[in-house]
């Protein structure tokens, strides 16, 4: 075999492909050239690992001189010639990824979303209108929602917060009770039922607006509540113009 001129690291990798190499003869001839050192380099590798014989030439020259790339024909990547055509097809190979390493680890399986039974109410829709319909509105349907939806903790979440909210709301309407039905006591009533809603909105009510977003987006089936919301904002209305009247 003739003599390379510069040579780097002649030496043979592990044999890792279908076809046998054959043993080194011949002249060095070349199978690839690079701009970059760390690119001859690294092909040099892979060559290797699939048992090739294989030098790199003009490294040290263009890692010093990067502006000689084009003049000298780059880095080059020799093996011997009675392994190039083996080797051709191994950096083919190797471009069109055939060398990449399998992803072994499995895949998670994905979580399964219950089907919802049964239309429900829009979370959203029934929080906003809390602030006007006092958050036992909202409340309510969020609880009659978890119950179709059936995933546990937007069941007990829902089920708690709604406890909690008759029972501020329970107590807010006594204290208006007692104030005779007064502006001022609409006007506590009012703020009391404000800071409930925000508040079990946020501790509650949220978690079950960000599941319904997340798994069924906006295609779900929904339930109609503008006619509810209509009914229990007339009941609300009639329950203030009988106060007021009471009181005079």
């Amino acid at each position: 075999m003739t003599d390379v001129p510069e040579s780097s690291d002649a030496a043979s990798g592990l044999v890792d492909a279908t076809d046998e190499v054959p043993a080194p003869a011949g002249d060095w001839v070349l199978v690839a050239s690079h701009y970059t050192a760390g690119e001859a380099f690294l092909m040099r590798s892979v060559l290797q690992d699939r048992g090739f014989t294989v030098v790199v030439q003009n490294a040290e020259t263009l890692q010093a001189n990067s502006f000689l790339a084009q003049a000298t024909g780059g880095v080059r990547v020799m093996v011997p010639a009675s392994q190039l055509a083996l080797a051709l097809q191994a950096v083919a190979d190797w471009h069109d990824g055939k060398f990449a390493l399998a992803d072994d680890a499995p895949e998670p399986p994905k979580p399964t979303v219950p089907a919802l039974v049964a239309p429900i109410y829009g979370p959203d829709l029934a929080a906003f209108l809390s602030l006007l319909l006092t958050p036992v509105y909202g409340a309510t349907l969020h609880w009659l929602n978890a119950r179709v939806i059936g995933v546990p903790h937007l069941v007990r979440a829902a089920t708690i917060s709604w406890c909690l909210v008759v029972a501020v709301c329970l107590w807010a309407a006594l204290q208006l009770a007692q104030s005779g039905g007064s502006p001022g006591g609409w006007g506590r009533f009012g703020v009391a039922s404000a800071l409930t809603t925000a508040a079990w909105y946020l501790f509650a009510g949220y978690s079950q607006s960000k599941y319904v977003a997340t798994h069924y987006g906006s295609s779900y089936a929904r339930k109609g509540q503008w006619l509810l919301a209509l009914s229990v904002g007339l009941a609300m209305l009639a329950a203030r113009r009988l106060s007021a009247f009471e009181a005079v």
